[in-house]
């Protein structure tokens, strides 16, 4: 009886023990794969980067490639990063005279086109100017009653507080007409998003464009960015996840615009992650699934590398700068 008793505790000792870590990432896999065949971009993302390391599956290029095409047909950035990095570069044929064939297609690259530049004054109209200045004034024909009153030579010229006063004057009016020229250029503040790597804490930024996340412009005013899978420790387990970035009103004059994200748990583990990525921050929760409806910070332009987001309630407040 005693031996029976042994082994139907071992029995259950087994069957309660947690799955090993591949059997839970297979099941992440298989739970990604459905979605994304049900056509969800993120999940199409996940499934192909997947596929790519060998994570939960076998590694297979051609299938990551394959979900990666579509991931980027619905506009997913870290999927088009993916396909542009493996489009290979165009190249420039140059085209031969010989004689009885006909020439081979030649693709031209245009050169960027550089801002228009004022135009400058004619060389020639400059120095007509020039020569007009200095060349003395031609006499006009005066009526002989003017002419009878004009002073003799030698007469005294005008007062010096008169001469100053027309020479104040005319200071004046061409510093006015310099400062009217030159209107302030507002900043562009979609292209200061999106030009560079942003960081925080010297690490990349998993809200902004980095080596965790790709972004690109969704409307006029406004950025949609998605992270790669990142690990954080919440509450002593590990957490799987990857975040959805929307900046908005990214048109205004004051340099201030709303950053609204919301975090997709990937897995919860039963034990910390030792090579956690993030630190924790608060705003995670241990839990599977979208974590509607996320959180909005409210965020300024320091200068054109730097930027404050904060939360409404001043509780979480982010610094961002640009390499």
């Amino acid at each position: 009886m005693k031996r029976y008793a042994v082994l139907v505790v071992c029995l259950l000792l087994s069957a309660a023990s947690p799955a090993s870590d591949d059997d839970v990432q297979a099941g992440i896999f298989q739970t990604y794969l459905k979605l994304a065949e049900q056509g969800d971009m993120n999940a199409q993302y996940i499934v192909a980067h997947r596929y790519e390391i060998g994570k939960g599956t076998g590694a297979d290029i051609d299938k990551a490639n394959y979900w990666y095409d579509r991931a980027a047909a619905k506009g997913h950035p870290l999927a088009l990063r993916k396909v542009e990095e493996r489009r290979p570069p165009v190249e420039i044929a140059e085209t031969g005279s010989g004689s009885g064939t006909a020439p081979s297609p030649v693709i031209k690259v245009a050169d960027p086109v550089p801002p228009p530049k004022p135009p400058a004054a004619a060389p020639a109209a400059r120095a007509s100017k020039v020569a007009a200045k200095h060349e003395p004034a031609k006499p006009r024909a005066q009526p002989a009653s003017v002419a009878r009153q004009e002073k003799p030579h030698g007469a005294a010229p005008a007062p010096a507080h008169v001469a100053a006063e027309s020479r104040a004057k005319e200071g004046h009016m061409v510093a006015k007409a310099v400062t009217e020229q030159v209107p302030p250029a507002p900043v562009d503040m979609i292209a200061t998003v999106l030009r560079g790597q942003w960081s925080r804490n010297r690490q990349p930024a998993e809200f902004l464009p980095s080596a965790r996340a790709a972004c690109l412009q969704s409307s006029r005013a406004e950025i949609v960015c998605f992270s790669s899978e990142l690990t954080r420790n919440v509450g002593g387990v590990g957490v799987t996840y990857n975040v959805k970035t929307v900046l908005s009103g990214l048109d205004n004059r004051d340099g201030r615009f709303a950053l609204s994200y919301v975090y997709n748990v990937l897995h919860v583990a039963s034990r910390p992650e030792p090579e956690a990525l993030v630190p924790d921050t608060g705003d995670l929760q241990a839990r599977t699934g979208w974590q509607e409806p996320g959180h909005t910070l409210d965020c300024r332009f320091n200068d054109e590398r730097s930027m404050t987001c904060a939360r409404a309630d001043r509780k979480l407040s982010y610094q961002f700068a640009r390499d």
